[in-house]
């Protein structure tokens, strides 16, 4: 049994500094000889086109295009001065509706470029909050926003509408504004190798268990049945389903009777209710919300919710700053690693993983959530200096292979489109060191590989 992934050299990449090399500038040349070029959008939500000294880089999520100019050159022709900005950024901020970018930033290290002090009760990583305590008085280069101003960048690393591998991909976008896209990748492939991992460990299950993902807006009276793509694709591999009553219509109920009726049959579908609610939505509120159709004891005109009357209604919750802010919020999309083991772990309780003591690591039983609640300390957070090392740490995944070691396979798939100096360049850094590789990689050729299907 040998360990699956990176681990020693996502160990020797992110516990070194982390500014990238930038190379001088060849006048007419190619100079960007590592490349993370991304193509086809629809398997990561963004793409990057390399030009001779600018990126082009497109959020296909929000719809906006941005051109990352080197060197100091000025705005390319064709590319929008409102949205083109000079690499490597040296500092950035974030607003509160782009607050799930921390957790990007701190597994790049980049978090001691961030210009403003956060609001702590609004963060959950500690990380993030020392990062951001610097009297240097420098303005940031970007901000990311929903706002579209002039240097305001959406990040839309956080939409449901991508898979859980897809989120995480994401970071190779936060890199490109740092010219850091093949510390990004590396950093990618180590998350992906110990989601596969756990994955491929747990197997194809003959009876998938049936979960419902589900939110309410006590203000609205609102309930929903997630159906995203996120939650879809999370269920499958952690052994589970997605059921909803139909895929085809809406999936947001009333408080009203008509609705409780439809609601309380798509819940009984299934064996397990997650909600993701505001953490100031209580079980109580969530239940007595639901009235009669939430009831085990009402009369018999009414079906009983299975996961109600078994106690199988978890949130995910867990996991809180000291004001109550919800980490799963903020770090699940740059750590898929971490959710599919929260909810295998759920699903199947024999199922192993790394630490037994850091797991449940979210997942919490809705019920008894504000007895088993527990805060963020920043003694046992990990070494903000190498997040990555103790992501891959936390997330480590061993497989049986008759003492072979399983590495994923680089050249199946390859849908994103996606070709990558990076796999020479990271080999070259860890064994000489960024001094030769510097004097070593304007010889070498491009060599391309194609990554694993994002999901």
């Amino acid at each position: 049994m040998r360990t699956i992934g990176l681990f020693a050299l996502s160990t020797f990449l992110f516990s070194a500094a982390v500014t990238a090399v930038v190379p001088d500038y060849i006048p007419g040349g190619d100079n960007y000889p590592n490349k993370v070029e991304i193509k086809n959008e629809t398997k990561t939500g963004f793409t990057i086109e390399y030009k001779r000294y600018y990126k082009v880089l497109t959020n296909n999520v929000a719809n906006r295009t941005y051109c990352l100019v080197g060197w100091g050159e000025g705005t390319p022709v064709g590319c929008n001065s409102e949205t083109t900005l000079s690499t490597p950024v040296k500092r950035l901020s974030f607003d509160a509706d782009s607050i799930s970018v921390g957790p990007f930033i701190e597994l790049l290290g980049l978090q001691n470029k961030i210009a403003t002090a956060v609001h702590e009760q609004n963060i959950t990583s500690p990380c993030i909050i020392e990062g951001s305590k610097n009297d240097d008085n420098q303005s940031p280069d970007v901000y990311f926003s929903n706002r579209q101003e002039k240097f305001h960048v959406a990040f839309s690393g956080n939409s449901d509408t991508l898979g859980p591998l897809q989120k995480a991909f994401w970071l190779v976008y936060l890199g490109a504004f740092f010219d850091m896209e093949s510390e990004a990748f590396a950093a990618y492939s180590q998350i992906e190798v110990n989601y596969n991992c756990h994955k491929e460990k747990l197997g194809k299950t003959s009876t998938p268990k049936g979960i419902s993902w589900t939110s309410f807006d006590p203000v609205a009276k609102i309930y929903t049945i997630n159906g995203d793509q996120y939650y879809d694709q999370l269920s499958q591999d952690a052994g589970g389903k997605l059921v909803l009553n139909n895929r085809l219509q809406d999936h947001t109920f009333k408080t009203d009777m008509r609705d409780l009726d439809l609601l309380s049959k798509a819940l009984n579908l299934g064996e397990y209710i997650i909600d993701i609610s505001d953490p100031n939505v209580t079980y109580q509120t969530w239940y007595t919300n639901g009235h009669e159709f939430f009831n085990p004891d009402s009369n018999d005109a009414y079906p009983v919710i299975k996961a109600i009357v078994n106690k199988q209604v978890y949130t995910m919750n867990g996991l809180l700053n000291s004001f109550g802010a919800s980490d799963w919020v903020q770090r699940s999309s740059a750590r898929p690693d971490l959710a599919l083991m929260d909810l295998i772990k759920l699903l199947y309780s024999s199922a192993e993983v790394p630490d037994k003591k850091i797991f449940p690591f979210w997942i919490s039983q809705f019920e008894n959530v504000l007895d088993n609640r527990r805060i963020i300390q920043a003694e046992s957070y990990g070494n903000c200096s190498s997040m990555m090392t103790t992501a891959s740490a936390q997330a480590i995944c061993y497989l049986s292979d008759g003492g072979s070691i399983h590495q994923p396979d680089l050249t199946s798939g390859g849908k994103a489109g996606i070709s990558v100096g990076v796999i020479l360049f990271i080999i070259l850094t860890a064994c000489v060191g960024t001094w030769l590789f510097r004097r070593h990689r304007r010889n070498q050729r491009h060599n391309f590989y194609r990554m694993n299907d994002l999901q």
